[in-house]
């Protein structure tokens, strides 16, 4: 059973503990923007089954303590994997969450994919919440999105993400594709491929080059055509992962 949140207790410790008994899926991030300080990590109250337990929590930085955490949003859905970034101005929140309320055979790892999406919300400094949460994948789609990442371009929020198309949870197969989506105002585009058929995608990263985004990401061993893609390789990363820039995503 984890503890009760300790985080606006005073205390003179350098190190100081926010909760404890918790689990290895918190996964924990900060982002700050101007003032403002945000911590978002998954939590387990104890209060859903094992097939929809694990929800984005966040707390506040404010008057030198963080304060009590709150739900991302309102609904009793599970929340996966996550990413929260700022560019300084704004601090964003792009996550994975179930579409619906999972069962034994919607929970199962072949069933899970197709159950699962992505949504992306902006924190509002104001109210102290985060906002204007949209569906970034569409619903019950045969494409698992993952490992989602999101940067600014040009003034835009751009989120690129892992989508596999054979069900796999992890990625271990040469079944991914790496994809991005743009927002234009209030307006998203299509989703963008840039790589596809893609071996295991390990990690994503989002810069810029003038105003526009670039991708990078790590891949393992990648071949296209029996032909190693050495006029995309940028740097050899270990014994048989490469980095590659993907491309602009417009």
């Amino acid at each position: 059973m984890q503890s009760q949140w300790k985080g606006s207790e005073e205390s003179s410790d350098e190190i100081k503990s926010l909760l404890t008994d918790t689990y290895g899926g918190m996964a924990p991030q900060i982002a700050s923007a101007g003032d403002t300080s945000v911590m978002v990590f998954r939590y387990d109250d104890g209060t859903t089954d094992v097939y929809n337990m694990g929800r984005l929590m966040y707390s506040v930085w404010k008057d030198g303590k963080w304060q009590e955490p709150r739900p991302v949003d309102d609904n009793d859905l599970a929340d996966i994997d996550f990413n929260l970034y700022s560019d300084g101005n704004e601090i964003y929140l792009t996550y994975q969450e179930a579409t619906e309320q999972l069962t034994k055979e919607t929970a199962a790892l072949k069933e899970l994919t197709k159950h699962t999406g992505l949504r992306t919300a902006k924190y509002d400094a104001e109210t102290e919440k985060f906002t204007s949460a949209e569906e970034v994948t569409e619903k019950n789609s045969d494409v698992y999105a993952f490992r989602p990442k999101t940067g600014i371009a040009g003034g835009q929020e751009v989120i690129a993400w892992v989508g596999n198309t054979d069900s796999s949870i992890f990625g271990r197969n040469k079944n991914n594709k790496l994809l991005c989506r743009v927002k234009n105002g209030n307006r998203w585009s299509e989703v963008k491929t840039l790589l596809d058929n893609s071996n295991y995608i390990s990690t994503i990263s989002i810069g810029t080059l003038g105003d526009q985004a670039v991708i990078l990401c790590c891949v393992d061993g990648i071949r296209r055509n029996g032909i190693r893609t050495g006029s995309e390789r940028k740097y050899s990363f270990q014994r048989s992962r490469w980095l590659f820039t993907c491309g602009l995503c417009e």
